[in-house]
Parts: C-alpha cells; structure tokens; sequence
C-alpha cells in the first residue's frame, strides 16, 4: 500500500522493553517485539519492492510515572546500562549489514543520556565496524541543540513533533507559517554540523487539535481525518523546495485506519492522498 503511494523508503521500529526508567535490563516484550524473522522478512519485502530501509531500534518502557518516558532513563548504574544497550544495538546492526538496510539508527529520543558523549562516540565506533551504511541518531524535537557527538555520524536525525499552533482548527497557510522559524533553526541546525538533515519521525493524529500537540498519543479529542490532512499539506508546502532536506518518514502506517480513526495514520483517509501527490511528483497546492 505504501509502495503504491510512491514511498521509497520505510522505517522499521523495533521496540526493546525495559522494566521501568531506573533498569538496566532490554527485553522482548509479547506483543510489542517482533521477533528478528520477522524483522528480516519484512525488510526483504520492503526490499523487493524497490524501497530503502531504514531500522530504528528504541527502548519501550513498560511502566512510567507521571512525567516519565524514554528520555528520562535514570539508571543507578550507567556502565551497565550503556554495556547492554551496546549489546542490543550492535545485534540489529549486524542484522542491518546482512540485509543491506540503507539506515541505522544508533539510538531514539534518549535524552538523559545525550551529555554522555564519550560513550556514545565508542558506541557509534563499534556499529561502524560492522555496519557500512548510513547512521544517525533520532533526537527529540525540543531536545536536539545540544548532542555533541553528531560529527560521528552520517545524519541530523530529528523526531518533529513541533506545536505548530494554540488553535483547535487552524488553516494551512497558518501551519505552513508557523513552520519558518522552525524550518531556519533546523536547517542552521544541520548546517552548523555539516550533516544532511533527516526527519526520522513527523506525524500527526487525525483529530482536532492535532497541530496543537502532535506528541500527544491518548487525547480525547474527537477525530478529523481534515485537520490531519491540513497538516500534511502544510508540512509539504514548508518543506519541498528545500534541497538540504534528505528525508521525512512519517509516523506511521499501522492499523485499519478511515476517517473515524482517531490514530496517527494515514491510511485510508485524505492524508494519504497528500503523500501521493507528493511523493508522485505532484503539486498539492495545485489539486
């Protein structure tokens, strides 16, 4: 389906468990790790189909406290933390390797973990020796300024879950506004780094109020397939004029979808027809 809307490359999430944000410990948790089989025959499918890859290894955390999330690990013990996070990446970057996957993320929205950059360089320098391809790490939206360790990799990854307005039901044109300053910081962002800049993740649920809080998976407002589409638009009018901009997956294609579908995607609703026109060359403003 996505192939058919001309998408030419696909991100592949793969979550690992950890218990809580103080353990050390990454599982495979039922129902929410694919195991590698599976992993390894929908690459080979993506594949076949003329698609680029791109594996995106996170840590999924089973149980949080108000105000915690996966950018808040606080481990008592790092050395431990770091050792077999490292174990847990270099096997999906070998699993990369072996099935010639474009795009390896070495980590996802860590946020507690960014200052730590010496263990982060020695880690990116172990993927290198066994993995060729294109690296990155996906930083959160408001926390990606100060990672120091990008020079060792090939990307500016960024997730770009921006609020984009206070209004409940804004226009493109507003969005598409609202887009420039962020747009100018991403981009001197990138710039600055001498990095090609790649948005690993950017969506938006279909309900009203979705450009207000993008990140916010469990609102309750009611569903408009419409304001999803608006801000489909409004992010391919901001960005497809410019050049430095390497890539964009947006999140993501999971269930049935439709117009009373509340979830972020855009299957089977007007958004979808937004990333053909897109991605088939076409010009939106002009449908």
């Amino acid at each position: 389906e996505m192939h058919a809307l001309g998408v030419n490359a696909v991100s592949l999430v793969v979550p690992r468990t950890t218990p809580d944000v103080r353990s050390e410990s990454f599982g495979r948790g039922t129902g929410v790790t694919p195991s590698d089989a599976a992993v390894v025959e929908v690459i080979r499918q993506a594949r076949a189909l003329g698609m680029r890859v791109m594996l995106l290894p996170i840590v999924f955390v089973e149980h949080l406290e108000e105000g915690e999330w996966r950018g808040t690990l606080a481990p008592d013990d790092w050395d431990a933390w770091f050792r077999r996070y490292e174990a847990m990446i270099l096997d999906y970057a070998r699993m990369a390797q072996a099935e010639g996957v474009e795009l390896f993320s070495v980590g996802a929205e860590l946020c507690s973990t960014e200052h730590m950059e010496e263990r982060w360089r020695a880690l990116i320098a172990k993927v290198r020796r066994i993995y060729d391809g294109g690296l990155f790490y996906s930083a959160n939206w408001d926390h990606y300024q100060g990672i120091g360790f990008l020079d060792a990799l090939d990307y500016s990854g960024v997730n770009a879950y921006y609020q984009l307005t206070e209004e409940s039901r804004p226009t493109v044109q507003d969005l598409v506004q609202a887009w420039a300053p962020i747009r100018q910081a991403l981009l001197a962002w990138s710039r600055a780094h001498a990095r090609p800049l790649l948005f690993t993740e950017v969506g938006y649920p279909s309900r009203e109020g979705s450009a207000i809080d993008p990140w916010n998976h469990s609102s309750c407002r009611p569903a408009s397939a419409e304001e999803q589409r608006r801000c489909y638009r409004a992010f391919v009018e901001a960005w497809r004029d410019v050049n430095e901009l390497s890539g964009v997956f947006f999140y993501l294609w999971w269930g049935d979808g439709g117009v009373e579908d509340r979830d972020y995607t855009p299957r089977n609703k007007p958004a979808a027809r937004e990333l053909a026109r897109w991605f088939g060359g076409g010009d939106p403003a002009k449908e």
